[in-house]
């Protein structure tokens, strides 16, 4: 989403929260959501408002991110949405979030171990991608204040045209 977005900067924070639950930040430098994308189409079930072309638009990530954990807190521009499940409060704030930060409590008391695990997966998860080889357009993507390495260096040299369209 936050590519889609056209950022070119993606931070994620990892740290653990008094009862040593994991808590996971993202923010961009994107363009941000407005309220009505923020209510409308992202704590919308279903659906998406994705451009043809666009990385994501599936509706995955909201359910996976947003209902299946203790609690969140969504910022863009002056709007703050922070809720549990499917249950949210909107306010606006005079702080102004350029693009987007998103923080996700995870209901995982196991503390450093979970920690570390999570750490190991965005670092091999960010390793895969190949934003820049694949589109032409790069993002450096943080962990904790430190730049991930991700394969923009070389290309896959696969292509198939099927009848829902071009995979390479």
């Amino acid at each position: 989403n936050s590519y889609d977005a056209q950022s070119t900067h993606i931070d994620f924070n990892l740290s653990l929260d008094q009862d040593k639950n994991v808590v996971l930040t993202v923010t961009d430098n994107g363009c941000g959501m407005s309220e009505d994308t923020l209510v409308n189409v992202l704590l919308c079930m279903g659906g998406s408002q994705k451009l043809e072309g666009a990385i994501g638009g599936f509706g995955y990530a909201k359910a996976i991110l947003f209902f299946a954990h203790k609690r969140y807190v969504i910022a863009s521009g002056q709007t703050e949405v922070s809720g549990t499940g499917g249950s949210y409060d909107l306010t606006h704030t005079s702080a102004v979030v350029n693009g987007t930060a998103i923080t996700v409590t995870l209901e995982d008391d196991t503390g450093d171990d979970r920690q570390r695990c999570w750490k190991h997966e965005i670092t091999r998860y960010v390793a895969q991608c190949w934003m820049e080889a694949a589109t032409g357009r790069g993002v450096v993507i943080a962990l904790n204040g430190n730049v991930l390495e991700q394969q923009n260096d070389r290309e896959y040299d696969v292509q198939l045209t099927t009848e829902l369209g071009e995979v390479w």
